[in-house]
Formats: C-alpha cells, structure tokens, sequence
C-alpha cells in the first residue's frame, strides 16, 4: 500500500507469515527487508547466499509490480528462515529447548513483530 505524499510517498508490503497454526501480517518497507538482510548477513554467513530482491525505483505502481515485489519478499523471507532452521548457530534452529514458534520469531528479530513498525506516522518505522 502507498503511504505518504509527494516526495515522502513509499510503498509498504503486506506480508502474510505462518508458524505451525500461527499467522498474522507485517506491513514493512522495502527498506526495513533490506537491513533484515545485511544485519543478518553478518550474524549468520549462511544468509549472504541468499537472493535478495534488488533495489529498485518504482516509477510506475502497478498493481502486477507490486504483487511481483510482494511476493520476491515472501520467498526471501521463507528462504531466510528456512536457512536459519538448518544452522546450528541460529536461535530459531530447533533444539531440545527451542521449537519453532511465532513467539521464538518475534523474540528471534522486532522485524516479525506485528506492530513494531505499524505504528508510526507512515506505519513503517
């Protein structure tokens, strides 16, 4: 959805995240993907063979290019977890104490969190 005006106007993307029976929505700025990406990238080298959708200037708000941009995120984020949940040095990878759940996501990263950044002006953060 676009929110703000004129030079401020940015595109935030509804994203759809299911843990077991749990699901909910974050609405999250390409941006704040982004530097999901890089501070994880330090953190877990696994996550630096990950493709991440390029940075790109949208001229043109299309319905079908926002939908494409929607959906390349979702299959990052599935990606990004799904790496995590096979590395031994990542806290969402399961163990004898550690299932994995929307509440050990959240606790994982705020970027999870539903309204961590939903309640600012813009509602991103």
């Amino acid at each position: 959805m676009l929110r703000g005006h004129g030079w401020d106007a940015h595109y935030v993307f509804e994203v759809h995240i299911q843990v077991l029976d749990e699901k909910w929505q974050i609405y999250r700025r390409y941006s704040k993907f982004r530097e999901l990406h890089d501070y994880m990238k330090q953190k877990i080298p696994a996550i630096r063979a990950l493709s991440f959708p390029p940075k790109k200037i949208f001229t043109n708000w299309s319905e079908k290019a926002i939908a494409r941009r929607r959906g390349e995120l979702e299959v990052y984020l599935r990606n990004f977890i799904s790496v995590c949940l096979k590395n031994p040095s990542c806290p969402l990878s399961p163990g004898p104490d550690r299932v994995l759940s929307k509440q050990t996501l959240c606790d994982f990263a705020t970027f999870f969190r539903k309204g961590a950044f939903e309640m600012t002006k813009y509602g991103t953060g």
